[in-house]
């Protein structure tokens, strides 16, 4: 079974986007114990979403999560050379 990280590389790689983390370290005052991270995913529409964890990867990997969420339900406009609309059918 593919993490989440993983299943948007693939979506990024058939569907032709970029995807980009970056990652934050825990509140150095320790106000709040969890790492942050955001993906940006390199679209006409682009589309940016965080996630939190225990540690810089699980942030990583529900970030990832939230933003296959997103492309589950990303609405562009179809033009003949544009496959995103078939990302729909690609999250179920």
């Amino acid at each position: 079974m593919h993490t989440a990280k993983r299943r948007l590389e693939i979506l990024s790689e058939n569907f032709k986007f970029s995807v980009q983390y970056t990652n934050f370290p825990k509140s150095p005052d320790g106000s709040d114990p969890l790492y942050f991270a955001l993906v940006s995913l390199g679209l006409e529409r682009p589309i940016v979403c965080h996630g939190r964890g225990s540690t810089m990867e699980a942030a990583a990997e529900d970030a990832a999560f939230n933003a296959i969420s997103n492309l589950c339900t990303y609405d562009q406009p179809a033009s003949p050379h544009d496959q995103m609309g078939a990302l729909s059918s690609a999250c179920n």
